[in-house]
């Protein structure tokens, strides 16, 4: 038969057709094992596979009854491989496409991780650029401040003075100079002194002037820095916000894109289970049916085991009834046989009995036999039959040490001289009857020892 697990176009292996004859395969055969033999193919791993592939297709298609299996499947065969091809082709095909899928989707995660790097590179740079605009404008805030500072102080001390100045002033000018001028006298200010204190009055006030306009100036100036720090500050805290926003955006995103892969991992890993799990289940069902077709073909075998022992067993009995039968015939023969030769005997001994006892009883009924039957009588084991009365005695029996005849217990104890009258009969084998024998008992005869 053909293996019915073969898998494999035999035809296409041996580059024949489905309906050639056994002188193209033989040729076909010898060509392609010249060529495929492991010995001109070293180099070639699968070369020794290949040539026992070769060889089971030429011995399967070779033998007539194989290949008509085998063509039966045939067509299941061919099926199945367009099945696989077309699989293979479908799974090329996707592998193509995942490829492609894979190297656009690289290239694209490329592209935006480059725009992304660039734009972060922009970013830094203008919020690098805001930094230092800051600081400079910071350090030109510490700068004015300073200044307004130092004028704020030289104005406060140039009023001081003008406070002094205006306090003598008013001192000399009081009630209490009045009063005490004409006792202490009015103090006389020199010219000169007067006219310095005057200048010295109009440059405090110049110098109050000027540094007055120089702060306000200055004051101007830090407002328009604290209005250009406020921008910077507020588009460095803006860049900052938006740099953090897209730090937490891309973060979302590759949390996102984690969250993806790892649910095309448990969807890979799923099918995968599923695949695994659809494989176990197909080879539990293939072991199931290959542990059911063992079981029918051992219980098959079983059943043709037990039909051929019930065969074996009936023939055994037939024989031993014909060799039963045989046992059974030839015993009844060597029954028949001994009945016969018990009869005949009898009959002889029957005979010899009658012909002394004829003779003794013309004359005077004296005796009975020209042996006085006198002596030890041996005793006999077995079946015996009785020369005196015929009957048979399935015991035992006695034999006279004379004559050797073969009597009963009864008969033996008349034959040596006891109760026998006239009026005894010998009885023959069928009309005899033991149980009425007064003396049928030989455990109560005395037995003459002399």
């Amino acid at each position: 038969m053909a293996p019915v697990e073969a898998t494999e176009d035999y035809y296409a292996i041996l580059e024949v057709e489905k309906t050639a004859t056994v002188e193209v395969i033989i040729k076909s055969y010898r060509r392609l094992a010249k060529t495929l033999h492991p010995d001109k193919n070293p180099t070639k791993p699968d070369a020794t596979a290949c040539f026992q592939c070769l060889g089971l297709a030429y011995e399967t298609v070779l033998d007539p009854l194989r290949r008509k299996v085998y063509d039966e499947l045939w067509d299941r065969i061919k099926s199945a491989q367009r099945a696989r091809e077309e699989a293979a082709k479908r799974q090329a095909e996707a592998a193509v496409r995942e490829r492609k899928r894979a190297a656009d989707e690289k290239a694209s995660k490329q592209k935006e991780e480059t725009r992304r790097r660039e734009e972060e590179t922009r970013r830094e740079q203008k919020l690098q650029g805001l930094k230092m605009r800051r600081s400079e404008y910071e350090r030109d805030m510490f700068e004015m401040n300073r200044v307004i500072r130092r004028l704020a102080a030289d104005l406060k001390r140039l009023q001081d003075l003008d406070e002094e100045e205006a306090r003598k002033e008013r001192e000399k000018n009081s009630w209490w100079a009045f009063f005490s001028s004409p006792i202490y006298g009015k103090a006389e200010e020199p010219e000169g002194q007067k006219q310095k204190r005057e200048d010295d009055r109009l440059q405090r006030l110049y110098s109050k002037k000027i540094k007055g306009m120089e702060l306000k100036q200055k004051e101007a100036e830090l407002k328009i820095k604290k209005d250009a720090w406020l921008e910077v500050h507020e588009e460095v805290e803006g860049e900052r916000e938006r740099e953090e926003a897209a730090a937490r955006l891309r973060e979302a995103q590759r949390q996102e894109q984690l969250g993806k892969e790892e649910a095309a991992r448990k969807r890979v890993e799923e099918e995968q289970l599923r695949e695994r799990l659809a494989k176990q289940a197909q080879m539990r069902r293939e072991q199931e049916v290959r542990a059911a077709k063992a079981a029918r073909e051992a219980e098959e075998a079983r059943e043709r085991m037990r039909r051929a022992a019930a065969e074996e067993r009936r023939k055994a009995d037939i024989e031993e009834r014909a060799r039963a039968a045989r046992r059974a015939e030839k015993a009844r023969k060597a029954e028949e046989a001994r009945e016969a030769e018990e009869a005949r005997k009898a009959q002889e001994a029957w005979e010899r009995w009658l012909k002394p006892s004829v003779t003794s009883k013309s004359s005077s009924h004296t005796s009975t036999s020209n042996c006085r039957h006198a002596g030890w009588w041996t005793k006999l084991e077995g079946s015996h039959t009785c020369g005196n009365c015929h009957s048979v005695q399935r015991r035992f029996a006695f034999k006279c040490p004379g004559c050797s005849m073969i009597a009963c217990a009864s008969c033996r104890q008349t034959l040596k001289g006891g109760r026998r009258g006239n009026s005894y009969r010998p009885r023959g084998r069928f009309d005899y009857d033991r149980s009425t024998a007064p003396d049928n008992d030989y455990r109560s005869y005395e037995y003459d020892y002399d």
